[in-house]
């Protein structure tokens, strides 16, 4: 990869070839203390990777943020998906606030994953996770029917 200002400060980019999307470009950031950083060398303390992904032949975009919140024990994820294949079938996914706790503790968080088929018609699964291990599902089949 090389090193580019993008943004508010430097970010890490990286062209990758992808299966059945050609290449696509990410671009990498840190921030640190609310302030954008090359990589630190620890991750300790409140720290955030941001990454987006963009390109290839069908149209691919993604956002995401993971922090790393040492204090809590937490890495939280945000951020969203979207791909739209050939065919015009569209693949999106999300989380929202989900956290992967570092010790044993369960997950917590919301989590969706949804596909809108020409064929096959809409799809859309949504977790939310409790933190407590339980789990709440919401999904729509793919026939429309709930």
């Amino acid at each position: 990869g090389r090193v580019e200002a993008y943004g508010d400060g430097p970010s890490y980019v990286f062209d990758v070839p992808l299966a059945g999307l050609d290449t696509v470009t990410y671009r990498v950031q840190f921030v640190v203390g609310g302030r954008t950083t090359l990589a630190p060398v620890e991750m300790s303390g409140r720290t955030a990777m941001r990454w987006w992904v963009e390109g290839g032949t069908a149209f691919h975009e993604e956002s995401w943020t993971l922090t790393v919140d040492t204090t809590r024990g937490v890495e939280v994820l945000d951020g969203s998906a979207t791909y739209i294949g050939p065919n015009f079938e569209t693949v999106q996914s999300a989380a929202s606030g989900y956290a992967f706790p570092t010790d044993d503790r369960a997950p917590s968080g919301t989590l969706s994953w949804g596909v809108q088929s020409p064929r096959n018609g809409p799809f859309l699964r949504t977790e939310t996770h409790d933190g407590l291990g339980r789990i709440a599902v919401q999904q729509t089949p793919r026939d429309g029917r709930n």
